[in-house]
């Protein structure tokens, strides 16, 4: 695949669309949200930083939050823990 990317044929675009569909994740921009500022403020910049995580926005009772991994369960716990939410 890198071979792919270098020549132009595809775009890390295609790459994650690809990876979402294989493990039947969904797809988000974070650029289609406004980010609730709020929402940053309830974390610590460095656990954000660490973790990869991005909240962005709060929609009536979910919170759409961009992850690059899989969280373990402390993180999982920590960021239900900040936000009020299961």
């Amino acid at each position: 695949m890198p071979a792919l990317l270098r020549q132009g044929v595809i775009t890390e675009t295609d790459v994650v669309r690809c990876i979402c569909t294989q493990y039947q994740l969904p797809f988000i921009r974070p650029t289609h949200y406004q980010i609730d500022t709020a929402l940053l403020d309830l974390f610590d910049g460095a656990f954000l930083y660490r973790e990869r995580i991005a909240p962005l926005e709060i929609i009536g009772n979910a919170v759409i939050i961009a992850l690059a991994d899989i969280p373990n369960e402390a993180v999982e716990q920590e960021v239900c823990t900040k936000i009020g939410k299961d």
